[in-house]
């Protein structure tokens, strides 16, 4: 794997783009939690803690990931599109009680990444 060099590192060490893969990362872990919270059986819920955390990184991975080869080009779609992401979440989270979880989640998730350097 190829090393980031000059203008890549400086943007991927950027604090707006660690706190973005933070909010990633906490965006699929929120996913798993509401998952679980919505699922009114055991069974259920442990398939939507799995389902709904793949359906979020699946969406990421095709549309939003850096190096994707579908990526959405145009940083402003993009940015919506991820947003619209975080919000979707957010909902389901206040849907099953954990509103501040979501709201926090979308807020920071959505500065985050409108600060990010344009690489992401």
């Amino acid at each position: 794997m190829e090393q980031p060099s000059g203008a890549d590192w400086r943007s991927a060490t950027h604090p707006a783009a660690v706190a973005a893969f933070a909010a990633e990362l906490a965006l699929v872990v929120l996913a798993a939690v509401t998952g679980w919270r919505l699922g009114e059986r055991p069974w259920t819920a442990l398939l939507l803690a799995v389902v709904l955390p793949l359906t979020v990184v699946l969406v990421w991975g095709r549309w939003f990931a850096p190096r994707s080869a579908h990526r959405i080009r145009r940083r402003g779609a993009r940015l919506a599109g991820q947003v619209v992401l975080f919000v979707v979440v957010a909902v389901l989270a206040a849907f099953v009680g954990l509103l501040w979880w979501g709201v926090a989640l979308a807020l920071v998730g959505g500065v985050a990444f409108a600060a990010a350097p344009r690489a992401l």
